[in-house]
């Protein structure tokens, strides 16, 4: 009965509508349990003539198993997956268990459902229905809002249904919402009289749609509860009304009236996921029960049976069922479900089903979860795998397993962006061990989670400290730990904390191998480097970058996330484009292979400080788009800091000052934690807007109170060009020469352009240096930036290019460069473009 739902139907409606003509919609329906979000969904299903339809329902039992309810939705489009690039397909056949498990791009596995449903949207338009999205497991989960964000012109349609408030996260706030709320005293007179044969008096009505709060599953389950001469007015109401547990207890009423076989049989249904009619009887039958006992249940309306699969009418009945039933009815259940299923085929299920039937530790047990969460991590379900392995935990007989266990599930959780569940079972793996190498390990994670969390402060503490009590009993770990806490130590610039890491990293006695030189020789060099000592730090860092292979594919040991990044950052700073572009696309692919969503947004931010390096202002705009998104998308908020304020910054050269602003201010939302790169780039953004309005000033002013290394670097330019502006002759040539001092350090031509450009501001020869230097780099826009500069040069009267030469190529603005209203723009050209003008004896053509 949809009494009181027309808005609701027309919007679902006019989603069908739209892709009989080739357009994708997405509708999230929340709103409480038995509001009417299933029903809803079933009229539209009906509807959805001349379509291909999946559907699937999340349930709770199953919400750990990672891609189970991906399989569920896809199982009747499986045949298509051929029309698929083998990549992706194999991905997708991976993480289903259809092919054995290995590491699984959980990235490639969303795009490949979405070529899915493209290809299937070909043929004919697609409705995906997914009820109770809040009872999906992570994975699946992931990967359909994945798909949902991403749909255009594929004629797919997806509805999530989610229970308000969900029971479980399930984070797709961004998607286009319905709220299905509460029926009017009218439409529930409506739903009354359509579940009794008698009449319903006004004020009756009244009363109950009060006691339901307008919820019409409610009104229908009491509609059957209250005899005629209750609904009629002529006789009292009962006090309390048969919602003494709310609706899940009208249900549980209703099932309490079946025999008490039936009952048994429900309840192993109810625990039993996948509905699958032959498994629920097998078990039924290890507990006594015939197959006979599910016909009661069939006349009472609880399930239905269709085919091979036995479903429940609402998710609330199997809610009622399962725990309105005594814990040790429980235990059988999920026994004999254990007892039944295949060892090889559901092994993930049997062991969960075994761990629900345990109460005390239990080795085997523990140890079946234990490979559980190990198939889980391979695909990339991380949140499964923490589950499998907290669980394996509880059951674990020796010390030293709980611990280990405990630990892993911490690492699965950060790694699923989900580090603040991590910490609590982070203290008890260690209030649980004496040992001081996994003291080592849970510290570096913890230190891990704050820095994630944006506490860069804390992080530090908790690393630094580590490290110190490790020095002594195990050098290589403490060596290992300072490399994490670089990173807090670089997001705040603190150069007494970068050389304290240094100094104890050249003292530890380590093995002298390959891999400890680099971690020895990098702190060393880093820790000069943030103290400003540039010309020192230039050796340490390029024997460091030597020996991760600066020039070849890493080798193996570099693909640690935090050696990639320490390699990374060593490029960076010695300025070779070719390693850092190499390096910072590694640690993003090498992330989203792992799935590891802990480290991809600021590996992805990296990656959008390269593309801007590079002149790919498009490409560094979608990245940090795509790494905000995900931190957002995992609730690491504080993770997509700074690649908002890396949007702000490219905003802000192109000339848009609310765009800029508007980046930024969210970078700052939130408590603030010092982050000195942050400060320093938001700096460098607002002096870029100064610029652009002609207050070179108020640019110099910020530019000069930067301090952070990496930013220094990238805008020293700006600051020697800002200098230049606001007659500051002295701070411009010092500014200068320090460009000139790190080109003649580094060798590198991108660096002997930009200290040619920045002479040329004081003698305009020297943009002819800077442009032969630009043809060796790989900066395009570096490049055009110089050509607008000497064409400044040019237009002045008087000027005149060098023999044979003129203002340069012409710069077309391609995607490559900046729009119109950038830096560019707010230089002056050298005359309107088809115009000529006369430079001394020459006339220059300018088609910039």
């Amino acid at each position: 009965m949809l009494a009181g739902r027309d808005g609701e139907r027309r919007r679902l409606a006019d989603l069908l509508g739209a892709a009989g003509q080739g357009r994708s919609g997405v509708l999230l329906l929340r709103g409480e349990a038995g509001i009417g979000k299933s029903t809803l969904l079933d009229e539209t299903v009906a509807a959805a003539d001349g379509m291909t339809v999946l559907r699937v329902r999340g349930v709770e039992s199953e919400a750990e198993l990672p891609y189970a309810a991906l399989h569920r939705l896809l199982r009747p489009a499986l045949p298509a997956l051929e029309i698929l690039p083998p990549p992706q397909a194999g991905a997708l056949r991976r993480a289903l268990g259809m092919e054995p498990d290995r590491d699984t791009d959980r990235f490639l596995v969303s795009l490949a459902v979405l070529g899915l449903l493209d290809a299937l949207g070909a043929g004919q338009p697609v409705l995906c229905v997914i009820d109770d999205a809040h009872w999906l497991d992570t994975a699946s989960a992931r990967a359909l809002t994945f798909v949902a964000r991403r749909l255009l012109a594929e004629a797919v349609v997806m509805i999530f249904a989610v229970r308000d408030p969900a029971a479980r996260g399930f984070t797709a706030d961004d998607l286009p919402q319905l709220a299905v709320t509460a029926l009017d005293t009218a439409a529930a007179q409506q739903v009354l009289a359509a579940h009794t044969a008698g009449p319903v008096h006004p004020d009756v009505a009244e009363r109950l749609t009060v006691a339901t709060a307008g919820n019409p599953l409610a009104l229908a389950e009491l509609a059957g509860a209250l005899d005629a001469a209750q609904l009629a007015g002529t006789e009292p109401l009962p006090v309390p009304l048969p919602l003494t547990a709310g609706v899940e207890q009208a249900f549980l009423d209703r099932v309490r009236r079946l025999p008490e076989h039936t009952q048994r049989l429900l309840l192993v249904a109810a625990a039993e996921e996948t509905g699958r009619i032959a498994t629920v009887l097998a078990a039924a039958a290890a507990l006594g029960v015939q197959a006979g006992a599910l016909g009661p249940a069939e006349k009472a309306g609880v399930v239905r049976a269709e085919g091979t699969r036995l479903d429940f009418r609402h998710p609330l009945v199997r809610s009622a069922v399962y725990h309105g039933a005594t814990f040790t009815d429980r235990q059988a259940a999920h026994q004999a479900l254990a007892g039944v299923l295949d060892q090889d085929r559901d092994a993930d299920r049997r062991a969960w089903h075994r761990a629900a039937a345990t109460v005390g530790p239990d080795g085997e047990v523990a140890q079946e979860l234990d490979r559980a969460a190990g198939r889980a991590r391979a695909r990339g379900a991380f949140a499964a795998a923490a589950a499998a392995l907290r669980r394996a935990a509880e059951l674990s007989v020796e010390p030293g397993d709980q611990v280990r266990r405990l630990v892993g599930a911490g690492d699965n959780l950060w790694r699923d962006g989900r580090g603040e569940q991590a910490v609590p079972l982070l203290q008890r793996a260690r209030e649980a061990s004496g040992d001081p190498r996994w003291h080592s390990d849970i510290d570096r994670l913890l230190g891990l989670i704050h820095l994630g969390a944006g506490d860069a402060a804390a992080a530090y503490r908790i690393l630094w400290t580590a490290a110190r009590d490790a020095a002594v009993t195990d050098p290589l770990r403490a060596l290992n730990l300072l490399l994490v806490a670089v990173d807090a130590a670089a997001f705040a610039a603190d150069r007494d904390e970068m050389a304290a890491l240094a100094r104890l990293a050249t003292s530890l006695q380590v093995v002298d191998g390959t891999r400890e030189r680099f971690l020895v020789r990098f702190l060393a060099g880093l820790a000069d480097q943030y103290a400003g000592r540039e010309a020192a730090a230039t050796g340490p860092l390029r024997e460091a970058l030597s020996l991760a292979g600066a020039s070849s594919p890493a080798p193996a040991w570099v693909a640690e996330a935090p050696l990639l990044a320490a390699a990374h950052r060593a490029a960076f700073y010695l300025g070779d484009d070719a390693a850092e572009r190499r390096l910072s696309a590694d640690m993003v692919a090498r992330a989203r292979e792992a799935g590891d969503v802990g480290v991809l947004p600021l590996a992805g931010a990296r990656q959008a400080i390269s593309h801007l390096l590079a002149g790919q202002w498009v490409a560094s705009e979608a990245v940090a788009s795509e790494a905000v998104q995900l931190a957002r998308a995992t609730r690491q908020d504080d993770l997509a800091r700074p690649a908002l304020a890396h949007l702000g910054l490219l905003a802000a050269l192109r000339g848009d000052a609310s765009a800029c602003r508007r980046h930024l201010d969210e970078a700052a939302a939130g408590p603030h934690r010092p982050m000195a790169v942050l400060d320093d780039a938001v700096r460098w953004s607002l002096s870029a807007l100064d610029l652009a309005r002609a207050a070179p000033q108020a640019a110099l002013d910020r530019l000069a109170q930067i301090r952070h290394p990496m930013v220094r670097m990238m805008s020293a330019l700006d600051r020697v060009e800002a200098a230049h502006q606001a007659g500051d002759r002295q701070r411009a040539a010092g500014w200068a020469q320090e460009l000139s001092g790190y080109a003649e350090r580094t060798g590198q031509p991108w660096a002997k352009a930009r200290a040619a450009h920045a002479e040329g501001l004081a003698d305009p020869s020297r943009f002819v240096v800077a442009l032969e230097h630009h043809r060796a780099a790989d900066r395009p826009f570096e490049q055009a930036r110089t050509e607008y500069a000497y064409g400044a040069v040019l237009r002045r009267p008087g000027s005149a290019p060098p023999p044979g030469r003129t203002c340069g190529p012409r710069w077309t603005g391609s995607t490559r460069s900046a729009p119109p209203g950038g830096p560019l723009a707010r230089r002056p050209s050298c005359g309107p473009a088809g115009r000529r003008s006369t430079a001394g004896s020459r006339a220059v053509r300018w088609t910039g």
